[in-house]
């Protein structure tokens, strides 16, 4: 067995002459594992398709290419069938689609073929010659984490998404690029994210895509192919799973938007959103999404939000949770402090934890409100999936920062059976950086303490601090501030009815939803009627007439009157 810092060279060789794909593809084929796995993602595709080759049904006379399309691929059969209305929407559009994989030669490269993907480009074919010495020089310059989100190379933010990918690895609220017990964890992500910009800036090059389409882009290497696609005038995509199974949503991006999040609605939309006509049936429609969802325990069920929990009535919840009646309500939602890609505004804070932990701090000297603090029930399925077993961030935070919680702050752990609809019903106020529950907050007249820019903020609805002394003066006196009124309300309902309704693209010809189980686990199922053209289907018209020509950056479903 060939020691682990030998193999680390001999990687570093090989990737410096693009041989990693040629090294791999001799062999891979000889470990047992890797054969099992491609015998078992073999049958999940075929499984999937049960026969179709969607690739087939496509008349090439009808659907001459006029430019190129580059999405970036995945070995994972689930998350590789999740993209199928998408490439197939792309061929209908007359995009050239190539697929990126680390992998040519894996069982999905095949499956991309077959349902519309021209050619399967392989990243391990590029020569990579980063030198390690060269970034351990620049993590030695460094005094703080501010200064690892600045570093930059050759106009991509390398910084920052060694930062991301380093916080989801080691499970922590910051990186502190000062501390030796970090230091060759640190070396690997920003050796790795030099590496990935090297990559993506010579795919761009030699591919010459007019469009990059993504899932996920804000870790390493799709963090770094985002910025060097749209650096060369490309466009991007990124097609996410909306707020419940079996629908997207998707943003089209260029240098102007490019940190926008994908749920905020473009200026254009917002626009249409504030002056079309707002009836009770609209509201009526919103509500019931709302609370069909999270009785179905279907809300952003991609990560197990709701899986296990049940509606109960506020004066229940008084009871159980032993508040006082006489005094308001405030519920805490922090993020998940690792779970940060820094892409979506600006933070009062300098991340997730600190904002937390100034906020309970405030909480606690304030026992003017009841306070309940909501631990994200996304830890549960995230952890499953990254093998993780340790205590919740959150509660080592709270254990540090006060110790134990005084009477009038209560905690719900993430596998607590209280779902985040029965909270809403039952708070006054709502405190988050950017979370989704605080645009559910206020859609039911809560006021919204926000303590971060890139979502809805500052569209009418919510309370927005420009310092961080401001916003901890307004939780000092938080049970004095008024409820929002009316019109302030219906903004916030004309936000989410937008998000939530007009935006959620239904897919019609893929069915996918999300176990009930501890890793929520995806499953997807190829619905392709007989007798009907694939470019007749509902969604892949719809999609395919955006992609021929994005010029609104959102894909708007259902445009309301």
């Amino acid at each position: 067995m060939l020691h682990k810092s030998f193999r680390g060279v001999l990687k570093r060789i090989f990737k410096s002459v693009g041989l990693i794909a040629s090294i791999r593809s001799v062999v891979l084929p000889f470990r047992p594992s890797f054969r099992s796995q491609q015998v078992e993602a073999r049958a999940e595709f075929s499984a999937f398709l049960n026969g179709s080759n969607p690739a087939r049904q496509l008349d090439p006379a009808s659907h001459p290419y006029k430019r190129s399309a580059l999405v970036v691929g995945y070995a994972n059969p689930s998350f590789a069938t999740l993209q199928t209305p998408l490439i197939i929407a792309l061929r209908v559009a007359g995009y050239r689609v190539t697929v990126l994989l680390d992998d040519a030669k894996c069982a999905s490269a095949d499956f991309y073929l077959k349902v519309g993907a021209v050619e399967v480009f392989d990243t391990g074919t590029i020569p990579v010659r980063i030198r390690r010495a060269q970034s351990r020089r620049m993590i030695a310059s460094l005094t703080s984490m501010h200064e690892l989100l600045t570093l930059d190379e050759e106009g991509i933010s390398v910084g920052k998404f060694t930062a991301s990918t380093l916080m989801r690895k080691l499970r922590c609220g910051s990186i502190d690029p000062t501390k030796s017990c970090i230091h060759e964890d640190l070396l690997d992500a920003l050796t790795e994210s030099r590496e990935a910009a090297m990559i993506a800036k010579a795919v761009v090059a030699k591919t010459s895509p007019d469009l990059v389409c993504f899932y996920d882009r804000g870790y390493t290497p799709d963090g770094q192919l985002f910025e060097a696609a749209l650096a060369s005038g490309a466009k991007a995509i990124t097609l996410n799973t909306a707020h419940k199974g079996g629908s997207f949503l998707l943003k089209c991006y260029g240098l102007h938007n490019k940190n926008v999040h994908p749920g905020m609605p473009s200026p254009e939309f917002w626009r249409y959103l504030r002056t079309m006509s707002w009836t009770t049936e609209h509201w009526s429609e919103l509500r019931s999404e709302l609370e069909g969802c999270y009785s179905a325990g279907r809300w952003y069920d991609e990560v197990g939000t709701q899986m296990n929990t049940n509606m109960h009535d506020s004066s229940d919840l008084i009871q159980r949770l032993r508040l006082d009646p006489e005094k308001p309500i405030a519920v805490i939602f922090p993020h998940l402090f690792w779970d940060a890609t820094f892409f979506w505004g600006e933070d009062l804070f300098s991340d997730y934890e600190e904002w937390f932990i100034e906020t309970i701090k405030g909480a606690a000297a304030n026992p003017s409100l009841n306070w309940i603090i909501k631990i994200h029930p996304a830890n549960i399925v995230k952890n499953r999936r990254d093998n993780y077993t340790g205590e919740y961030s959150e509660v080592t935070a709270i254990r540090e920062a006060l110790g134990a919680l005084p009477p009038h702050i209560k905690l719900l752990m993430p596998e607590s059976p209280v779902s985040t609809f029965s909270l809403i019903g039952l708070m006054d106020y709502c405190l988050t950086v950017r979370g989704t529950v605080g645009l559910e907050a206020a859609v039911f007249g809560k006021l919204v303490l926000t303590a971060g820019t890139g979502r809805y903020d500052h569209f009418g609805f919510t309370l927005d601090s420009k310092t961080t002394e401001e916003y901890l003066q307004r939780i000092s006196k938080l049970h004095t501030l008024p409820l929002p009124d009316n019109e302030h309300v219906e903004l916030a309902r004309r936000y989410a009815y937008g998000l939530f309704i007009c935006r959620s693209l239904e897919a019609s010809c893929i069915s996918f939803e999300y176990g009930r189980d501890a890793s929520a686990t995806l499953r997807t199922n190829l619905n392709l009627p007989k007798g009907v053209p694939v470019d007749q289907l509902p969604d892949i018209s719809l999609l395919a007439d955006w992609l021929s020509d994005p010029g609104e950056a959102d894909l708007v479903v259902k445009p309301s009157q």
